[in-house]
């Protein structure tokens, strides 16, 4: 962009799309929690009662990825940039999914008078732009905030009614700083002060009763950053005009072929202090405030869970991963489990890396319908995952497939479980999942089945790394993954270590016999190979206790794995499980087939 900028005012930069605009109203329900589950994506509703005062009072949210939201007619969910999801997708930022959930339940900042298309300049200050020339209910607010998916304010429309009425500006506080916010700021985003000299000449003269008050806020080191406010409606239009005129003015003025790009934001990060210092200078002209440093900042991290599911002991959580081809595998893998655990709630999330045509959702939405105590959410790990770790993803996701990026998913994103039983697709349920869920792990990093296909101690096979212990050979094919421990023996970055200083392409079962640091073995019952059932020499290829766990398993199986024992063909256009013997376990994997 050129230095002459655009030259009209912001009102004037984008083409009206429409002449008004109807923001989203989100239901209510009573106390409680609910869970409104999508086939590729999940979210997570927080549900809370309606307040009389409630309905003078709205926040802001601004979000640009799906996340965690708390169901309450106090918060206006707007998509920040929405004109930009398209090359947000296109780019890699975002998926297909992703993109259709904030579209199904967000407002689009991109109606009306806007500027969500230069959100890579502006950034969450496009959403207060949106609501402040937007939002057909204005004029019956009282007050008006602003938060960000994930740096809120620990408010709902119960307790916000408890001490809303008293104050003028509601304001987290955050500091003492080792420097002051002018110098912070200078230092991260505008080294030769140039941006920000050119704002303050622009105050003094437009706006000189706010300067000296303004200054003083920059010169100190207590901030109110990250636009999180709550201020009296009178207060918080004042702010608008008096915020997008500075910003309008300054970016006619900058020629942004000369910033880098990592600070092409350079006016929401000024954004953020001249919020701050009109906030501080209204503070001083005698407006009540409240900081509420006892919530300021919540943890990043309860924000970064997005659509993942949150812990709820009366819930069985079970991961597992498909291919675009093996739905079928996928379906009779859920039913089985929903057929013979009729005493729980169940959890699946389904990782994979790509998205889930609309033909394949229904199926799995009809699911969900018929069997009203289980979710099914798929999420797309590819993108999340290498957003996450750019670093590494050249020299190490070669190594490994997507099995095992599945399961290194659930080490890194899944902080809310506590556990979580990993299955891989190929199996079917026989028997109840309480027995298994709910084995004691105590210390123990995970429960797994011996593989019984190889029982050589894998020290033998596989080079030492200095500090991880061996162990039996285990199969990764189901595990009961406690999750608190692994976090606490740093598992994930035992197996990202591994990745890096293999020399070859990983095997799934070698890194999680290395890297867990205590296993627990399960009866075999847990996870037996459906070529077991019919064998009859097992007693020549494996020794006396290994025969008897796989007799006793075979008496009575809990999961299957049947992926290299059945091939299926085609019957009027319907897939049968072809096989020569007519065993226990096919009697019941065909009353599981009788389900569809």
């Amino acid at each position: 962009m050129s230095g002459n900028g655009f030259k009209v005012h912001f009102s004037e930069m984008m083409f009206v799309s429409c002449l008004s605009c109807v923001v989203r109203k989100l239901q209510f329900v009573e106390d409680g929690f609910n869970l409104f589950s999508d086939v590729s994506l999940a979210i997570y509703s927080i549900q809370i009662n309606f307040s009389n005062f409630m309905k003078k009072i709205k926040i802001i949210v601004t979000c640009h990825t799906p996340a965690l939201f708390i169901k309450d007619n106090l918060f206006c969910y707007i998509n920040s940039g929405r004109d930009l999801l398209d090359d947000k997708e296109l780019s890699g930022f975002i998926t297909k999914s992703e993109k259709q959930w904030l579209i199904d339940n967000t407002v689009g900042d991109n109606t009306g008078d806007n500027i969500s298309i230069l959100n890579d300049y502006f950034n969450q200050l496009c959403s207060i732009y949106w609501f402040w020339k937007n939002y057909e209910d204005l004029n019956n607010l009282e007050y008006i905030g602003s938060m960000q998916y994930r740096r809120r304010f620990d408010v709902d429309s119960k307790s916000i009614d408890d001490f809303i009425e008293d104050y003028d500006i509601i304001v987290p506080n955050s500091g003492p700083w080792s420097t002051s916010v002018l110098e912070q700021y200078a230092s991260h985003h505008d080294q030769n002060y140039s941006v920000i000299n050119k704002a303050l000449e622009y105050i003094k003269l437009n706006y000189s009763l706010y300067y000296d008050d303004i200054l003083e806020y920059l010169n100190q080191n207590f901030a109110h950053m990250h636009m999180i406010f709550i201020l009296k409606k009178e207060l918080f239009l004042e702010m608008c005009n008096f915020l997008f005129s500075v910003l309008n003015f300054l970016f006619l003025k900058i020629n942004y072929s000369t910033v880098s790009a990592s600070n092409t934001r350079i006016l929401a990060y000024l954004g953020e202090r001249l919020v701050g210092g009109f906030i501080h200078h209204k503070i001083k002209k005698g407006y009540k405030v409240k900081l509420l440093n006892d919530f300021y900042p919540l943890p990043a991290e309860k924000y970064r869970i997005d659509f993942f599911p949150v812990y709820d002991f009366t819930k069985i959580y079970i991961a597992t991963t498909v291919d675009e081809s093996n739905f079928f595998e996928l379906e009779i893998f859920i039913i089985s489990i929903l057929e013979n655990t009729l005493d729980k709630n169940i959890d699946f999330t389904v990782l994979i890396d790509f998205d889930v045509d609309t033909k394949d959702s229904i199926i799995f939405k009809q699911l969900e319908q018929n069997y009203k105590r289980c979710v099914i959410r798929f999420i797309n790990i590819k993108n999340l995952f290498l957003r996450q770790n750019k670093t590494w993803k050249f020299n190490a996701l070669k190594k490994i497939d997507k099995n095992l990026l599945a399961k290194l998913f659930l080490f890194k994103e899944f902080k809310t479980l506590k556990r979580i039983l990993w299955v891989d697709t190929h199996f079917c349920c026989f028997s109840n999942l309480f027995e298994l869920w709910n084995i004691d792990l105590c210390d123990y990093d995970a429960g797994m089945t011996l593989n019984y296909t190889n029982q050589n101690n894998i020290a033998n096979v596989y080079q030492k790394i200095e500090d991880f212990n061996y162990c039996l050979s285990f199969s990764s094919k189901v595990m009961l993954i406690n999750l608190e421990s692994c976090r606490k023996h740093y598992v994930y970055n035992k197996i990202l270590s591994y990745i890096e200083v293999s020399k070859y392409e990983c095997q799934i079962d070698s890194i999680f016999n290395i890297c867990f640091s205590k296993t627990k073995i399960l009866n075999a019952s847990f996870n037996l190979d459906y070529s077991f059932c019919h064998n009859r020499n097992l007693m020549n290829i494996m020794n006396l206790d290994s025969y008897l766990n796989i007799k006793r398993a075979i008496f009575k199986p809990c999961f299957i794995y049947y992926n290299d024992g059945i091939s299926f063909k085609i019957i009027d256009n319907k897939m049968i499980p072809y096989y020569k013997k007519s065993t226990y376990f096919f009697i019941r994997f065909n009353s599981v087939l009788n389900n569809f």
